[in-house]
C-alpha cells in the first residue's frame, strides 16, 4: 500500500526506510546467517518510477512516483550484509531512472558482481556504469512497432532499444533479452 500521510503517523521518509528494510529482510530470509559461506542474491529496487507503462508490470498504480532508494541507506545495508551477498541485482521500476545510478553501481560493485534489468531506453545515458555489469537483462517483448507499443505502453520503437543493445554488445557485454 502506498504511503498515506493521513493514515500513517510516520513521515514518508520513515515509511520508505521501513518498507525498504522489510524488503531487505525478505531478501535474506533464506540465508543462514550463521554460515558466512552461504551467500545469496540481493535484489534492490532503485526506484518505483518508470518511463514505460507495460500492461503486465507489478508497479501498476505507481505512475508518477519519483521515489528513489536512498544511497546512504543502500550503502549501510550492503555493508551490513556484505559477507552474505554473492550478487546484487538492480531492478525497478526502471533502475536507470535513478538520478545517481552510476553511484549506486559503484557502491554495489565494491561488494559483489552487479546485474541490472532494464527496458533499454536509457542505456546510452549510463554506458559507463553499465560497463561494470555482470549481466544486463533488457525487456524487449516484440520487434513489431505496434505490438511493442501496446505491450510496453510507450510510443518508443523497439529499433531504438535494439540499437542501444548493440552499443552494449560493442562494449563486449553479454545481454539477456
Amino acid at each position: 500500500m502506498p504511503y498515506n500521510k493521513y493514515l500513517n503517523p510516520m513521515t514518508e521518509k520513515e515509511y520508505l526506510e521501513e518498507k525498504n528494510i522489510r524488503i531487505i529482510e525478505e531478501n535474506f530470509k533464506s540465508v543462514d546467517m550463521s554460515k558466512p559461506n552461504r551467500r545469496g542474491i540481493f535484489r534492490i529496487s532503485l526506484t518505483e518510477d518508470c518511463n514505460f507503462n507495460c500492461y503486465f508490470c507489478h508497479n501498476e498504480g505507481m505512475e508518477g512516483t519519483k521515489r528513489q532508494f536512498d544511497l546512504k541507506l543502500l550503502s549501510n545495508i550492503i555493508e551490513a550484509y556484505r559477507d552474505y551477498i554473492k550478487e546484487i541485482k538492480l531492478v525497478g521500476g526502471e533502475p536507470l531512472l535513478h538520478t545517481q545510478f552510476n553511484k549506486a553501481v559503484d557502491m554495489c560493485r565494491d561488494v559483489a558482481p552487479v546485474s541490472v534489468t532494464t527496458n533499454g531506453s536509457l542505456i546510452p545515458k549510463w554506458l559507463d556504469a553499465l560497463s561494470y555489469m555482470k549481466n544486463i537483462t533488457v525487456s524487449v517483448h516484440s520487434l513489431h512497432d505496434d505490438i511493442y507499443s501496446k505491450i510496453m505502453g510507450t510510443r518508443s520503437k523497439p529499433s531504438v532499444v535494439i540499437d542501444n543493445i548493440r552499443k552494449l554488445i560493442d562494449m563486449g557485454k553479454r545481454i539477456h533479452i
